[in-house]
C-alpha cells in the first residue's frame, strides 16, 4: 500500500523526459505542451512514464535496478512502442533519481501490466490530452 508520505513523494516528483529535440518535465495533473506536441507529431494517443527501479519503492542495489531496467526496455522494444530516456527526480534530493522511460504508443493496460511485472506501485499515464496522471498498479 502507498502511504500518505509516499503519495506526496510521487506527486512532488519531477518526471524528466530527456527527449533529443528538447528535454521537458512532467508534473502530475499539469498539462504538458511538450508532451502534447510529441503525441501530435507521432500520431500516438498515450504515454506511460515507467521504471523498473526500486520495486515497491524500496531501495535496491544499482546493479539490480539496471538489470531490471534493461529487461523493461526489452519488453518495451518487443511491444513496438517509442521509448524516450527519462528519470524520476526528487526535487528535495531525499530519494535518488530513478532511470525511467517515457513509452509512447503503449496501451494503458499494457503499461499497468508491465508495472506489475516489475513490482512498481504506480506509473504516470497521459492520454492524448497530455495531462499526466498517477495510476496505482497494485
Amino acid at each position: 500500500m502507498v502511504t500518505p508520505a509516499l503519495l506526496d513523494a510521487y506527486l512532488a516528483t519531477h518526471y524528466e523526459v530527456k527527449h533529443a529535440a528538447s528535454a521537458f518535465t512532467l508534473h502530475i495533473g499539469q498539462s504538458s505542451a511538450e508532451l502534447l506536441a510529441l503525441l501530435q507529431k507521432t500520431g500516438l494517443t498515450g504515454a506511460a512514464f515507467i521504471t523498473a527501479w526500486n520495486p515497491h519503492s524500496k531501495p535496491h542495489l544499482q546493479a539490480e535496478n539496471r538489470r531490471a531496467q534493461q529487461r523493461l526496455l526489452e519488453d518495451l522494444q518487443q511491444a513496438g512502442c517509442m521509448v524516450i530516456p527519462a528519470a524520476g527526480v526528487d526535487p528535495d534530493s531525499q530519494w535518488p533519481g530513478e532511470e525511467s522511460v517515457l513509452a509512447l504508443g503503449l496501451a494503458q493496460a499494457d503499461a499497468v501490466q508491465l508495472s506489475r511485472k516489475y513490482s512498481q506501485n504506480a506509473i504516470v499515464w497521459a492520454d492524448a490530452d497530455a495531462v499526466p496522471q498517477l495510476l496505482f498498479c497494485y
